[in-house]
Parts: C-alpha cells; sequence; structure tokens
C-alpha cells in the first residue's frame, strides 16, 4: 500500500512539471492579511454518492503534498499552512492542485479561508471553468479588493483590464492598457486599494478567478470587518434569472449586487409588488439593499452575475455574523438531483435556503429526513423559496420528486464570524454550448441471482458499478440502489441515471434476484407415541406443531393422516411463498386391551336402550299427531255444516218475501185497472 502511494505521488508529481490540464480543481485562495499562525482548510468530498477516492492535493512551487482519502458523507480536511495564501499583487507560488485517482468521480470541495470560522468558497471544477471573467468584490474603508487567476494548463496568456487606474511595477494599467502575462503552474494576485468590481479578464486557457475583500465591512462604513472570498464563474455560463432570500434568523438585511456583460441589459428587480427595471453595459453595476426579510427577483435581457453580500450584525442581530459574500446560483443552475453541501463547525447555528420547482415543501429531505421542519420564504419562478436549519457535516439536498429542480445556499453565522457558500451546482448548466449526445455507459451490470441467507430475509449484494463518458461535464449520479446494499426475497429493479449538464441522460437499468432456498423452520413436532384405548375412534389430543420462515412473511400449513400397520400416521405440511417445503411426521401407536369385550357390551346395550327409548318418544309424538289432526278435522266439519245450515235459511227466507211482494204487486195493479173513473163538469 505504501509503494502504491508512492508511485502515485511521483508520476503525479512528474505529469505536474509542465501539464496540469487533468486536474479536478486548481485555484488560490487571496489575500487575508493573515498573522504566521494562520492557515486554511480544504474540505473535498465525493459529489455522487456512495463514491470514494483517494488523491492528492499539492502545492507544487511549494513542494507541498498531502494525500487523502474521500467518500460521498466522509470529506477530508486539509490544512494547509500560512506560506499558502498569496499577500500583495504579482505572481505567487500559491497555486492549489487537487488530483484523484479516478477521473470518473466529480469532487466538491470547499475553502475555508484560514481559520474554521472565516469566510469559504467553493472551488470549480476545471470543467466549469473558461476564458472571461468579470471581478466581483466590494469596497471598503478597513480592507482591499483582492483577486486571484490561477491557470489550468501551463502557457496560458492572461490579460487584466482593471476598472481604474492601477499602478504596478511602475506602470499603470487600465481598459485600454491591460496587464499582461504567461501563466504555467503559478498564481497571479492582485490587490487594490479601490473596488475591483467590473475588471475583466481574458485568456487563452481557462483559469480559475477567486476574488473578494481582504477584510470589508458592510455597509462600507463600519469599522468591523471580515475577510469575504467566491470562485467567479466564467461569463459563458452566467444565468438571467436569479432568486435572492433573507438570511434565516438575521434582521441586518443583505446587500445584492448586479454586473452585467453585455451592453443595453436590462434588469428587472422585484420586491413584493414593487418593480424597478435598470438598464446596464457591460461591466457596470447595480447594487440593491434589502432591509427587509423579503424574496427579491431578478431577471435580465442578458447573461448577469449576481452575488449575496450578508451585512454586519446590527440591531437584534448584534454579535450574529459578520459580511460574507456568495455566488447567487441562477435559475438555469438548478438541478433535479441530490446536491451535496457541507456546514462548517465552529458556529452558533447553520442554516440552508433552497429555490425549488415546486410547491411541494413537504417532499423536500436533507440525508432523507421527511421530519426536518421547513419554512415558507416566498414564492418565485413557479416555485418556492424554503428555509431550515442544519447540523455542522456532511449532507444532501433532495426532494421526493426526482423531477424537481434545486439550488440553493448554506451558511451560519456566531459572535461576529459568518460563512456563506454555494450548495452544489455545476455553472455549465447554464452553458448556450448545448450538447446533443447522451453520455455512453460502460459496464452496465446483467441481471444478478444470489441466494438468501437461512437466517435472514435479505441478502446484501455487489456489483462493479456502471461508469459513463460523454464529451460535456456530468452531473452527480443517482441511483436507487449501490453495491454492497441489501434486497429484500424476490426481484428488484437497480436504476442509475448518468446526466450531463445540457439535460442529456441515460439510464443502466438491471435486476437483482434474491432467492429465497430455504424451507420454513419447523418447532414442537410430537415424537411418536403409544396410547391405549377401547374406542374405535379415540380422541387423542397432542400439541400442535409451528413453523417460522426466513422471510418473515406467512406461510402454508396442511394437516393429512393415513392408517398404517404401524398405527396411525399424522403428517404436517409447511410451504413458504416461494415453494420451499418443511415436513412434521409422526406415529401413534394404538393397543387394544382384552378387557374392552366388556366395555363394549355394555357400550352395545347402552346405545341399544338408547335407541328403544327414542323409538318409542317418536311413536308416542306420532299417535299424539295423529289424534290432534283427527280432531282438527272434526272441528272443520261441524263448522262447515253449521255455516251451511244457516245459509239454506237465509235464502228461504228470501225467497218467501220476495214472492209474497210480487202477489201483493199483481193485486194492485189489478185494481188500479178494474176501478171507474168518474169526471164531474161544472159551469
Amino acid at each position: 500500500m505504501i509503494m502504491k502511494s508512492l508511485l502515485f505521488v511521483l508520476c503525479l508529481m512528474i505529469a505536474l512539471v509542465d501539464f496540469i490540464s487533468e486536474g479536478k480543481h486548481v485555484f488560490s485562495f487571496i489575500d487575508s492579511n493573515p498573522d504566521p499562525s494562520s492557515y486554511g482548510i480544504i474540505n473535498i468530498r465525493c459529489v455522487s454518492s456512495q463514491m470514494e477516492v483517494h488523491g492528492i492535493l499539492d502545492i507544487p512551487q511549494q513542494d507541498d503534498h498531502y494525500e487523502f482519502n474521500a467518500t460521498s458523507l466522509q470529506a477530508a480536511n486539509i490544512y494547509v499552512p500560512y506560506n499558502a495564501i498569496p499577500s500583495g499583487s504579482g505572481i505567487q507560488l500559491t497555486t492549489v492542485i487537487i488530483e484523484t485517482d479516478n477521473d470518473d468521480v466529480d469532487l466538491l470541495v470547499y475553502a475555508h479561508s484560514y481559520t474554521p470560522e472565516q469566510e469559504s468558497f467553493m472551488v470549480l471544477p476545471s470543467e466549469a471553468l473558461g476564458r472571461l471573467y468579470y471581478v466581483m468584490s466590494f469596497r471598503s474603508t478597513q480592507g482591499n479588493g483582492a483577486f486571484s487567476i490561477s491557470p489550468v494548463n501551463s502557457g496560458t496568456q492572461v490579460s487584466v483590464y482593471f476598472n481604474q487606474d492601477f499602478s504596478f511595477e511602475g506602470n499603470i494599467y487600465n481598459v485600454n492598457n491591460p496587464y499582461q502575462v504567461t501563466l504555467n503552474t503559478r498564481t497571479l494576485h492582485f490587490q487594490t486599494s479601490f473596488d475591483p468590481t467590473g475588471t475583466w479578464i481574458e485568456s487563452s486557457k481557462k483559469v480559475q478567478v477567486v476574488s473578494g475583500n481582504d477584510c470589508a465591512g458592510i455597509p462600507s462604513s463600519v469599522t468591523n470587518c471580515n475577510h469575504i472570498s467566491e470562485a467567479l464563474p466564467p461569463v459563458e455560463v452566467w444565468g438571467s434569472s436569479y432568486v435572492v432570500a433573507p438570511f434565516h434568523d438575521r434582521n441586518s438585511g443583505y446587500l445584492v449586487r448586479i454586473l452585467a456583460s453585455e451592453d443595453n441589459t436590462e434588469v428587472k428587480i422585484q420586491l413584493l409588488d414593487r418593480t424597478e427595471t435598470v438598464s446596464l453595459d457591460a461591466g457596470t453595476l447595480k447594487e440593491k439593499l434589502v432591509a427587509i426579510p423579503a424574496v427579491l427577483t431578478i431577471t435580465a435581457s442578458h447573461p448577469i452575475l449576481v452575488v449575496q453580500f450578508m451585512r454586519n450584525s446590527i440591531g437584534t442581530d448584534l454579535n450574529n455574523g459578520s459580511p460574507a459574500m456568495v455566488i447567487v446560483p441562477g435559475i438555469e443552475h438548478s438541478i433535479s438531483t441530490y446536491l451535496p453541501f457541507t456546514s462548517l463547525s465552529g458556529f452558533t447555528s447553520n442554516h440552508v435556503t433552497v429555490w425549488l420547482s415546486s410547491f411541494d415543501l413537504d417532499g423536500l429531505r436533507i440525508d432523507e429526513d421527511p421530519a426536518l421542519p421547513w419554512i415558507f420564504v416566498g414564492p418565485a419562478f413557479g416555485g418556492v423559496v424554503a428555509q431550515t436549519s442544519v447540523s455542522p457535516g456532511e449532507h444532501y439536498l433532495s426532494h421526493v420528486n426526482p423531477s424537481v429542480r434545486l439550488c440553493g445556499v448554506a451558511y451560519g453565522y456566531g459572535s461576529y464570524v459568518s460563512y456563506v457558500h454555494p450548495i452544489y451546482f455545476n455553472p455549465m448548466t447554464a452553458s448556450t454550448d448545448e450538447g446533443t449526445k447522451p453520455p455512453d455507459i460502460e459496464n452496465c451490470p446483467d441481471s444478478i441471482v444470489v441466494e438468501c441467507p437461512t437466517d435472514s430475509n435479505v441478502a446484501s449484494v455487489t456489483w462493479i458499478p456502471p461508469r459513463a463518458s460523454t464529451s460535456s461535464p456530468l452531473l452527480p449520479i443517482t441511483s436507487n440502489y449501490q453495491s454492497g446494499d441489501s434486497f429484500g426475497i424476490g426481484t428488484t429493479s437497480a436504476i442509475y441515471q448518468f446526466s450531463d449538464v445540457f439535460g442529456n441522460e441515460a439510464v443502466c437499468t438491471f435486476q437483482v434476484e434474491v432467492q429465497d432456498v430455504s424451507p420454513p423452520e419447523i418447532f414442537d413436532c410430537p415424537s411418536n407415541f403409544n396410547v391405549t384405548v377401547c374406542d374405535t375412534s379415540p380422541g387423542i389430543n397432542w400439541l400442535e406443531p409451528y413453523a417460522i420462515d426466513n422471510s418473515m412473511e406467512d406461510y402454508h400449513v396442511m394437516q393429512s393422516s393415513q392408517t398404517t400397520t404401524n398405527g396411525k400416521e399424522i403428517r404436517y405440511s409447511f410451504w413458504d411463498k416461494s415453494g420451499n417445503e418443511a415436513t412434521c411426521i409422526f406415529i401413534i401407536h394404538m393397543s387394544y386391551p382384552s378387557n374392552c369385550k366388556v366395555a363394549a357390551t355394555r357400550s352395545s346395550l347402552k346405545t341399544a336402550a338408547i335407541s328403544l327409548g327414542l323409538g318409542i318418544f317418536c311413536l308416542l309424538m306420532l299417535l299424539c299427531s295423529l289424534f290432534i289432526w283427527d280432531s282438527l278435522n272434526k272441528y272443520v266439519k261441524e263448522k262447515s255444516l253449521s255455516h251451511k245450515s244457516r245459509g239454506n235459511e237465509s235464502r228461504n227466507y228470501y225467497k218467501n218475501n220476495a214472492a209474497e211482494s210480487s202477489d201483493k204487486a199483481e193485486s194492485d195493479r189489478d185494481s188500479l185497472y178494474l176501478k171507474p173513473t168518474t169526471s164531474t163538469a161544472s159551469d
């Protein structure tokens, strides 16, 4: 192992002599007027989950080499000495180069300036660097503006166009007379008495630019100051839509600076219901002080750079924080994946502010924790801004909906100390150089079949993780399972998703089958036993067996029996959902003693007596039923005759009355017709 490490260091040193383009990260700190006891901390971890690397941090001009091992959840903290910090203006021996033994593993690097309690910045990977930059800094009565330029390749020609007259080495440099130099592995560092914001840098090859102020007070009139610094994205990856939110649990407000790269850039600034529109030319600045805890949204007609500054502690914020600066990721930089970030130790509190392209706050997760409370800050760009507090250490930000895009910043403060840096983002997501070819996946595993251990319902499954290659920068790899994870019995799909900064995707999917080959384990299976009985169908009891299956799921059981020459064979069959069967078999030996005959005769007599008694009882019940039936028939007949007699009498009565009435009517008619009629006449 020692020889392997030595060879790795030796090969790396040889490669770094003239050519360092393979370096994952190349950068330099900026001046902070440190004393000789000061130092810097570089926090290195893997971006993608379940990844690990072995690497080296090298300061080649000082012959300083630091080996490290890092994973996704365990960062390597490397302390660099005082001489790794630049000072003054000119060529410096402070270039830091980070290399690893696996170029396919992306790194997240935070540089903490000089002590754990000071400002930090996210170092951009070499793939996200460019050749045109604008400096962003801050004016201050206490400190000096500063910026460093570190080359990725040897032979890099650099031109610096200062926004004001800058005197250096007996010459005056400005926009009409740029400072020009060729860099190999050393860093170019400048310290200015004025605010260098708007100074632009052109280079023939990629460079890393870090800028800030060695001791800034915000606002500039305050006496307390703090070192501020940030790694600047190149102009080609600036965005045009930004959301800026207040810092959690601080009432001092915040400051925003907006820088344009093109003339006639129209910028709209929205704060609550108030909209402000300004026009900026290339290299010009708009500064906005926000004194209330409200969300600020910014849109521009051309790409812009937006930087947020934490103000000095005032009022109720006294002793709670100090100035800090952070590059604000644009909405174009948001990513729908797991985003790593690190919260620093040594601070009273740590927080994150997140923009998500959804209103589903309940779906936000940090380290997969669903119980973490999120505070709604405000809506923006079809989504919302939210905040929460976190503990120091390495974390992952995600959302349960894999299509929700995320971006944000992590920060913390204590007594007169602060830090703020971006949650991982790759500036290339905003690049206009759109790629069209998806990543090429290599070593996508075939289906995997393993047997589950007999004493478990899960199995640990390992494989060689797939890899992807592409001409465009890759985003963090997302996968639902990692090699070495535990899988339950059955078939599960494992998915690896590879995406580049332009949204091109490729997916590796394979099946992991865990086979259950263990039958249920039987307990309390009875042994063979003997019984003495006189009954041919005796009732015999025993403690029934049971089973436990390694799948911890329900099982099936069936009991059966058969008579053999040895006695009664009892069989219990148990089988699980995978069809694995276990059987419990035991035999009951039955014997019949000689005195069973008397007992049998008595039993027969008793049975006959009972049968006779039942027969007599049934006969009596039948006779009673016949008697009752006969009585009911007689009663019904008598009632029927009685009704018939009364009906005849009624009919005769009505018949006689009708005859009498007919005779009387006929007599009346005869009298009427036979009686003479007399008529009387009068004068």
